[in-house]
């Protein structure tokens, strides 16, 4: 019998039995999973393709209930009936429980069982705003158990606040947090990159200053450590552009730049200066659709300046902050590679399929950026007026990409139902109609 939450209700004795013994293999496969993950990042990709996401960010779904477990692990009496009474029990009684057993006080064995599976597989069965009640309560007054899911909480805080509009509670919450940062996590990136489309670029300062000062504490693969990287350049790229990209605001970038990589040379320094002439819509090149297509190291860079001129007309043009326009412009650029849209796809009017395929990854059974998808979305609307404006696309495929946004816009509103909710932060930064 499975009950409207979808977990399932058992009533025999046998059916107790098995159910517990299936629960303990599924907790202690899923614990072992997150300590190897919390010694390495699993996976690869490119500089603009985002983390992927373990099975611990919103919810259990089962998927460990079959075969054995590689640890044996054994729990007491106790403890088994709690995680049974949990599992059957709502999404809001799930939090109360949580509260109840923390507020009781509990052993090291209670601790290490209960958390912080007992807070992930809440928040996909109770109301928003008593699941972030329950990390107000652990952030506040148990720090300790608040630090073993330390990322993804932060991360539903952020996004939580975010959609009742409260940026004050925002700032609060990553000062809070970014002081006691020793490692990133994969919820760290798109927590930062909420915040910079957000534009509440004081608290994604923070954050992103706080995983820079731990980047060295384990390794990282080679996409964290540019993603980062660049988190921290951008900064003083965005205050040089501020300060007019004078020769006087550039020199003092490039010492600030130089403070991060003291290993800069000639080429890195001139592409950097590029980097914020184009920004600053102080060096926008005549582009020829040939010098933008291929695989060649020009055709690469030529590609992204065009996105850099891309940033800087949505700041001059469209009013948006260099935070959000820059998130933007990864976002676009996130869409390229060899499987999915290429260059002349948006050239020639973009293909619904090919976007369709991406916005699926975007949204997958294991995706948390989920927000992502809909900010693509805008994205891409930009940058065809962006293209359509510097004569790079004509005007029927220039209409071909706005059909293929908007149509793939209204079948996310559907298929996102009440999520869409979650999204509505990015609805600053939609293009105006004319």
């Amino acid at each position: 019998m499975v009950d409207s939450g979808g977990s399932v209700v058992v009533r025999s004795k046998k059916e107790r039995k098995d159910q517990r013994k299936r629960d303990r293999k599924r907790r202690a496969v899923a614990k072992e999973k997150r300590q190897k993950m919390r010694t390495k990042n699993a996976g690869e990709k490119v500089l603009f393709v985002e983390p992927r996401v373990d099975e611990f960010a919103g919810g259990w779904f089962g998927d460990e209930l079959d075969g054995e477990s590689r640890v044996d692990r054994k729990e007491n009496a106790e403890i088994q009936e709690w995680w049974e009474q949990y599992l059957n029990a709502a999404g809001n009684e799930r939090v109360e429980m949580t509260r109840v057993a923390v507020s009781g006080g509990m052993d090291e064995e209670w601790r290490e069982a209960l958390f912080p599976e007992a807070v992930f597989e809440a928040e996909s069965k109770c109301e928003s705003s008593r699941y972030v009640e329950l990390l107000e309560f652990l952030a506040e007054d148990h720090r300790d158990l608040y630090q073993t899911g330390f990322h993804w909480f932060l991360r539903s805080r952020v996004a939580y606040y975010l959609t009742i509009d409260d940026a004050e509670r925002i700032d609060r919450v990553v000062a809070q947090d970014a002081g006691e940062m020793t490692e990133t996590g994969e919820a760290f990136y798109g927590t930062v990159s909420m915040l910079r489309l957000a534009d509440l670029e004081p608290a994604a300062d923070a954050l992103a200053a706080a995983g820079f000062r731990c980047m060295d504490e384990k390794e990282l693969m080679p996409w964290a450590v540019d993603e980062i990287f660049h988190f921290a350049l951008f900064k003083h790229v965005r205050e040089c552009i501020r300060s007019d990209a004078t020769d006087e605001a550039i020199r003092v970038m490039e010492h600030e730049l130089r403070k991060l990589d003291a290993n800069m040379d000639k080429e890195v320094v001139d592409i950097r200066r590029e980097i914020v002439l184009c920004s600053a819509g102080q060096q926008a090149k005549d582009w020829q659709r040939d010098q933008l297509l291929g695989t060649s190291r020009k055709a690469i860079r030529n590609r992204y300046l065009l996105g850099y001129e891309f940033v800087g007309w949505l700041a001059t043009q469209r009013s948006i902050s260099f935070s959000a326009a820059d998130e933007l412009r990864g976002l676009v650029f996130n869409t390229l590679s060899r499987d999915k849209l290429q260059m002349q796809d948006y050239l020639d009017g973009v293909p619904q399929r090919k976007l369709d395929e991406h916005l699926a990854s975007l949204l997958g059974f294991m995706a948390f950026d989920r927000f992502k998808a809909p900010a693509t979305l805008i994205a891409i609307d930009h940058f065809a007026n962006f293209l359509a404006e510097r004569e790079l696309i004509d005007s029927k495929s220039f209409q071909r990409t706005l059909s293929t946004a908007a149509s793939l816009d209204q079948q996310l509103r559907r298929a996102l139902n009440d999520e869409w909710h979650s999204f509505q932060f990015l609805d600053r930064l939609r293009p105006v109609a004319t």
